[in-house]
């Protein structure tokens, strides 16, 4: 009988082991499925993060793009406004010098035509100058013709005078 209750505790023994066997094998499996779980979530997560990362990533990169796309647009306007600008301020330095040059050329005739001028009268300057002094010296030599008639005649008149002095004396 010792030997059957042995037997009997040995079963139950090996009973209670088998059914803790079963409960950590159940527990394990648990666990396992719990882990696996764990990681399939996290996974999950991770794909999630890296979908949302790289939906984020694409949306930067289409607002980068789009920026770049308006700053190089915003450019060539900005070029084209500075080349208008730099063309109207061509032009109109065109123009300036087109008005100097016109005003220059209307100055050099306008300083030809006064040389001209002033180079006339200073010709007819010189004429009546020149026929001024002819006369003048006409005029002197006519009162020098003019003083020595005068002179000869109160010579002569002297000589007269002396003569008929000398005649009355004698």
């Amino acid at each position: 009988m010792l030997e059957i209750q042995r037997k009997e505790r040995e079963r139950a023994r090996d009973k209670r082991l088998l059914q803790d066997k079963l409960m950590e094998n159940k527990e394990y499996i648990r666990v396992q499925r719990l882990s696996r779980e764990r990681v399939s979530r996290d996974e999950l997560a991770r794909q999630r993060q890296s979908q949302d990362n790289l939906m984020q990533e694409v949306k930067r990169k289409e607002k980068e793009d789009f920026q770049q796309k308006r700053r190089k647009k915003d450019g060539y306007l900005e070029n084209n406004e500075l080349l208008k600008v730099k063309r109207k301020a061509k032009q109109e330095q065109a123009h300036q010098d087109r008005l100097r040059a016109r005003e220059s050329q209307e100055n050099t005739i306008k300083n030809l035509q006064k040389k001209a001028y002033d180079e006339e009268k200073n010709k007819r300057l010189m004429a009546d100058k020149y026929i001024d002094n002819r006369e003048l010296e006409r005029v002197k030599r006519t009162a020098k013709k003019e003083a020595e008639w005068e002179a000869r005649a109160k010579a002569q008149e002297n000589e007269e005078a002396t003569k008929h002095t000398m005649e009355k004396k004698m």
